[in-house]
């Protein structure tokens, strides 16, 4: 049932994202992305909503939708936290219903036992999310066209944004 849900899905060039973020997610959107774009350049939309989930993989896939030649669409049913968030800035056009939300943050680094005790793997691992998370500012910066200071404190605060305050911030376009 679910297969065939996904498939008339992608038949009508929708896509969602939901629940976490992971390498199987992002596999499955990037490859919907480029099986997509194979077919027509026409617009694709992206029905978003995850609590976010893994940042590599959500990179992944911010990346594929920058690439695709077609117009990706963001559209927030619910929610778009964390990655998910980050996702939706690389979308033609970053539209969410009236009572959804989008939260940002601080990357959450979790590190073996192995990486703890040792110094060096501990400030490479550090360093890596670092260029991570100023990756993520980068992205909100130029999509927003807030300056770094307070995207920063955003990401700091973890705030829960309504619809209305992340399209007065420019995190998305349009409220439907």
């Amino acid at each position: 049932m679910e297969l065939q849900f996904s498939k008339d899905l992608l038949e009508k060039r929708i896509i969602h994202l939901t629940g976490k973020i992971t390498p199987t997610q992002a596999d499955r959107i990037i490859f919907s992305l480029a099986w997509l774009n194979a077919r027509s350049s026409e617009e694709i939309t992206l029905y978003i909503k995850s609590d976010g989930g893994e940042v590599l993989p959500g990179l992944q896939i911010y990346d594929s939708i920058r690439l695709s030649v077609a117009p990706v669409i963001g559209v927030v049913l619910g929610e778009a936290n964390s990655m998910a968030s980050v996702v939706l800035q690389a979308c033609r056009t970053r539209k969410a219903v009236r009572h959804a939300c989008l939260i940002m943050h601080y990357i959450n680094v979790t590190r073996s036992l192995s990486e703890l005790i040792d110094e060096q793997k501990r400030h490479d691992s550090l360093a890596k999310s670092w260029e991570y998370q100023n990756s993520i500012f980068r992205i909100l910066v130029k999509r927003s066209g807030m300056s770094i200071e307070p995207v920063e404190k955003l990401c700091k605060e973890s705030r829960v944004l309504g619809a209305e305050e992340a399209k007065k911030l420019n995190l998305i376009d349009e409220i439907i």
